[in-house]
């Protein structure tokens, strides 16, 4: 066995200062020879986190060989102060990446705190010590006598930890102060590429407003970046770029932290990089690595990462994995079926380094799935090469592992006279390229994540893989084998209610539960929505109203399918962990089929904020109710759900309204095999068929089907808005009498109609958001009128009065949005605002219109010793 070496930090485990070094076991020792070695954290013995920000920490096994599988318990001493993700970890020291796991600290309240890692010497017994202290206070266990206790003492202030500045060509050693010499692939023809990283590590407080920025920069004029700089925060703190250099010769690059920090905190190093040129590359190393601990729970899909780093010699390989043990298998979906999982023990993948950034492929996305509970399975890795290198891979040990207990719990309760089927679809999630590194760089967390570039996997993105608590798929209830036409995507997975989806007419429930393992490096927990659906086929999963059923049938939704057609109550949600808030709502955007209420219940509501941790959609007033009582200024009013358009206030000037105005809004399903044509519910004489409306049948086919003016006898299953009216048919044979081919000059050289303005779009653009004026201060851009959509104040007079407030919009008293209007459309508000002004009666705090954020986003965050955060859906019969 060769003597313990020391082992360089890598780019992973940047936060910690470069100064300590850890050591590790002996790569190259003898085979069957054990040491058992140490756990602990690596770096300082204390920490500090700023209260409701993260900090990550690195916990590894040391100075080990031949351990495979040692569940480690991380916990904290106190959870009021500070709770931490994963809960438990799976070291070994067959790879660095199977020997170190990234624990997130979520600070809560200021204080100071040790955490724990115990060690657990029987997997199995690890796997329920978990579960058990993810619901609970610190359980004590019992512990391998080869492994100590480790721990680290975090302080949690009101103050920032600004960290500091390391520097690293990828996955190199880092540096965080002085100079540091990195080599760049000199053979070839110019310009020169090398590839640099710098990340601010080991803060925590560091946000946007903060202004922190990294920056890349050089004496030699010559030399270009991209990008040259970097806006990063604590949760994204790294800064990737190409260094371009003309010639082969050593340049300087000068790497620091500019922007408005700087003003508030001057102890961020300079850091000199000397490029030297080498005329001898390297091949680079090929790792394999995860998420999430190294573990892969039952039940629940993970990532598995393969990353090709510090490459500077050219070489096209392909990497074959093979999975030794049981309990974890490599999944996956066929292009054009999402119900037939294919597992496996071994994949394979192609990776190509050129030295030319936009050609060069340097990692491979896989998913992996948990199959049991207590086991360790190691990941093999072999390559071939067009160069014949022999590429050495550290196996990756990961264990098979109970979920976490729930994290988030919904329970659906049903108050109305009908049976009901709950609906469940699974938002999209950001895909990884490494274990921390996102695919594409997300924007800001909203209810109801929609699927876009920064979600693609599989055959649709190969260089990245989903998050733990996910799944890749194709989008859409039946996809095809084109997927250009239906991308795979990251979507997180529906796991079916306690209870079934089905739930009994007047009193039934059931509830769909969200483990804890399902923690991406982002923080989301799960994005979504949810919604009620009626007459549905248990076999062929087909509703009389939203329908959602995927290519297999039944009542679990297809993934990233929501209600068809979706004239129904929707309720949009982003769970995410602490410090973080969940967002939710509920639109009656579209439509409208049962009365709904959405909110936390075992969180205490805000006393200064409507719109925290309150109810959307409440049955009943909250806070006092609005407007607010002299000892409740906050408060907001009650949803009656009374759904009661007329002739005279729901339709736009010169409408011609035949027959009864409800007809308009109706959604109806004839039973009759000839429906009875109506114009009001008086020509419905059929007890079956009592309600005038538009026939479902006509709506799902849209355009030119449905045409928004013929009007039949049937059962009544939904109310439509005008908004969904004009999306089903956008052309001139909807006659529906709502106006929307009337249009008007946009000031921007075209025209913008009132079905532009019912859907939000054609540049149209927020009612809410800051508008110009000559003067202004701040300055805001200057945006046409005719293009906002909306301007009106469902709240009291507002003062000063919204940008071209015209004299008729005095406010309708009806809520308390989150901020004021800025600009009013006088088009908007004689076009659509009667149209929508019903739906909004009946739910003040519900969205009516894509812009409706300020009266209808809620957001909450769990800060108690439970981090479980339990939400309540009821549903009831609109009036």
């Amino acid at each position: 066995m060769k003597p313990a070496t020391t082992k360089s930090l890598v780019w992973r485990a940047m936060t910690v200062l470069i100064t300590a070094a850890v050591l590790v076991g002996c790569d190259n020792a003898d085979p069957g020879t054990t040491n058992a070695g140490v756990i602990a954290f690596e770096g300082d013995s204390a920490v500090a986190v700023k209260s409701g920000h993260t900090r990550d920490v690195v916990l590894s096994l040391q100075q080990s060989q031949g351990v495979s599988g040692q569940r480690v318990l991380v916990e904290s001493a106190d959870l009021l102060i500070a709770d931490v993700s994963p809960s438990t970890c799976t070291l070994s020291s067959s790879s660095d990446e199977s020997s170190q796991c990234r624990v997130r600290i979520h600070a809560k309240s200021t204080g100071q705190v040790m955490l724990m890692a115990r060690s657990v010497g029987d997997p199995a017994a690890s796997t329920s010590a978990s579960v058990a202290n993810s619901i609970g206070p610190v359980i004590p266990l019992a512990q391998s006598a080869a492994y100590p206790v480790a721990s680290i003492s975090v302080t949690v202030t009101d103050t920032v930890a600004y960290g500091t500045l390391t520097v690293g060509a990828t996955s190199a050693t880092a540096v965080s102060s002085g100079s540091v010499t990195y080599s760049f692939n000199a053979t070839g023809s110019a310009p020169y590429q090398m590839p640099l990283k710098a990340r601010i590590s080991g803060s925590s407080g560091i946000v946007d407003a903060t202004g922190a920025i990294i920056n890349f920069s050089s004496p030699n004029t010559s030399l270009t970046f991209n990008p040259p700089q970097c806006a990063v925060t604590s949760a994204a703190p790294e800064c990737a770029t190409t260094v371009s250099i003309p010639t082969a010769a050593t340049a300087s690059v000068q790497v620091q932290v500019v922007g408005a920090v700087t003003a508030a905190y001057s102890g961020y190093s300079t850091i000199t990089v000397n490029a030297d040129p080498n005329a001898t590359p390297t091949y680079g190393q090929i790792t394999v690595s995860t998420q999430s601990g190294n573990n892969v729970p039952k039940g629940m899909n993970a990532p598995l990462f393969v990353n090709w780093v510090n490459a500077s010699k050219s070489d096209l390989v392909t990497v074959t994995l093979s999975i030794a043990g049981d309990g974890v298998s490599f999944y996956r979906y066929e292009p054009g079926d999402n119900t037939t999982l294919k597992t496996s023990s071994t994949r394979t993948c192609a990776m190509k380094y050129s030295g030319i950034a936009a050609n060069d492929t340097l990692s491979c996305g896989f998913g992996l799935i948990g199959t049991s509970i207590g086991g360790t399975v190691k990941v093999n890795a072999s390559v071939a090469s067009l160069s014949t290198h022999a590429y050495a891979i550290a196996p990756l040990t990961l264990g098979a592992v109970a979920p976490e207990a729930t994290r988030r719990a919904v329970t659906f309760t049903n108050r109305s006279a009908l049976p009901i089927f709950v609906g469940i679809t699974g938002g999209s999630a950001s895909s990884y390229v490494n274990a921390t590194t996102p695919a594409v760089t997300p924007g800001a967390a909203t209810a109801n994540m929609k699927p876009g570039a920064g979600s693609l996997c599989g055959p649709s993105n190969p260089i990245a893989a989903c998050p733990i608590g996910t799944s890749c798929l194709q989008g859409g209830a039946s996809p095809g084998t084109d997927v250009e036409k239906t991308p795979f995507y990251c979507y997180y997975d529906q796991k079916t209610p306690s209870n079934g989806y089905e739930i009994a007419a007047n009193s039934g429930s059931t509830t769909f539960e969200i483990s804890g393992s399902s923690l991406a490096p982002n923080g989301i927990i799960w994005s979504g929505n949810y919604y009620a659906r009626t007459g549905c086929n248990i076999t062929t999963g087909k509703c009389e109203n939203a329908t959602c059923a995927g290519k297999a049938g039944g009542l679990s939704c297809g993934p990233g399918t929501g209600p068809s057609p979706g004239v129904n109550t929707l309720s949009e949600l982003t769970f995410q962990a602490y410090p973080a808030t969940d967002f939710y709502d509920v639109s009656i955007i579209n439509g409208v089929n049962f009365a709904m209420q959405f909110g936390p219940k075992n969180v205490t509501q805000s006393a200064s904020d409507p719109y925290f941790c309150t109810v959307a959609g409440s049955f009943a007033a909250q806070n006092g109710g609005y407007p607010g009582t002299p000892t409740s200024t906050i408060g907001l009013p009650a949803a009656p759900w009374a759904l009661t358009p007329t002739a005279t206030d729901s339709f736009p000037p010169g409408a011609t309204v035949t027959g009864d105005a409800s007809s308009y809004f109706r959604v109806v399903i004839p039973s009759l095999a000839s429906a009875k044509t109506c114009t009001s519910a008086t020509s419905c004489s059929d007890p079956a068929n009592s309600t005038c409306g538009f026939a479902m049948s006509t709506v799902i086919a849209g355009s030119p089907t449905f045409a928004g003016n013929l009007r039949t006898c049937g059962k009544p299953v939904a109310w439509m808005s005008a908004d969904a009216i004009w999306g089903f048919n956008q052309s001139a044979t909807n006659s529906a009498p709502f106006a929307f081919n009337t249009t008007w000059p946009n000031s921007l050289g075209g025209s913008v109609s009132v079905g532009d303005l019912q859907l939000c779009i054609n540049k149209t653009y927020s009612a809410y958001s800051g508008n110009g004026t000559a003067s202004s201060s701040p300055a805001f851009p200057i945006q046409p009128i005719a293009l906002t959509c909306g301007g009106v104040m469902w709240g009291a007079t507002e003062s000063p009065l919204p940008l071209q407030n015209p004299a008729t919009n005095l406010g309708l008293n009806l809520t308390r949005p989150g901020n004021p209007i800025q600009t009013a459309n006088p088009n908007w508000l004689d076009y659509v605002l009667p149209t929508i002004k019903w739906l909004k009666q009946a739910c003040p705090t519900c969205y009516t219109y894509p812009f409706d954020d300020p009266t209808a986003t809620f957001t909450c965050r769990d800060n108690s010793r439970n981090p479980k955060t339990t939400y309540g859906i009821v549903f009831s019969d609109v009036k």
